[in-house]
């Protein structure tokens, strides 16, 4: 993912995830990367994210962002 430069940068999605937090306090963000990484989820939680999804390893998300919006699954 591009930084606010425009190039690659790892962690990018951290940073942009805590200028959404900082913007929007209390926004209900989920994170949805290719890379399983305990410390980045940690983190992504740490700023703000409601949860951390692995591509491929979504199960549950689509009830949890229903649940986040209060619909009925």
């Amino acid at each position: 993912m591009p930084g606010f430069e425009g190039l690659p940068k790892p962690g990018a999605g951290l940073d942009l995830l805590s200028k959404v937090v900082e913007q929007k306090p209390g926004i209900p963000a989920v994170i949805l990367t290719a890379y399983d990484e305990v410390g980045k989820a940690r983190d992504a939680v740490s700023i703000g994210a409601r949860a951390y999804f692995v591509k491929g390893r979504e199960q549950g998300l689509v009830e949890l962002i229903q649940g986040i919006l209060g619909k009925a699954v």
